[in-house]
């Protein structure tokens, strides 16, 4: 990380998240593309939209669009 980061709240708080995305390319433009924004919208507003809303619409997705159930490990989530 670069040194001038350090003085970012973000960084200073420890709240700095990388998107799981060991299968499934949440960050870049895909179908999936929706599925980090809502990862997003959950890590910063969790009293909003919950962690765990967020993993039904993820199965929901997955289900819909592929056909195959949201797995936890498979994604790296």
């Amino acid at each position: 990380m670069p040194p001038t980061w350090q003085n970012v709240t973000a960084v200073k708080e420890k709240q700095i998240f990388l998107v799981p995305t060991d299968k499934d390319s949440w960050e870049y433009p895909s179908l999936s593309t929706c599925l980090g924004f809502l990862w997003m919208l959950c890590k910063m507003y969790p009293d909003y939209y919950s962690e765990e809303e967020f993993l039904q619409e993820v199965d929901l997705f997955y289900e819909t669009a592929y056909g195959m159930k949201f797995d936890l490990e498979f994604l790296g989530y």
